[in-house]
């Protein structure tokens, strides 16, 4: 149970960082070209 919850974290985490990391590659990019 514990090491399911914790990978589900992990994945959250992962999906979360990449999710900020390409805000800011997208918000980046409109700025330079706006």
């Amino acid at each position: 149970m514990n090491i399911h919850i914790e990978k589900k974290i992990d994945n959250l985490a992962m999906l979360v960082m990449s999710g900020v990391v390409i805000g800011l590659l997208v918000g980046f990019l409109i700025a330079l070209t706006s």
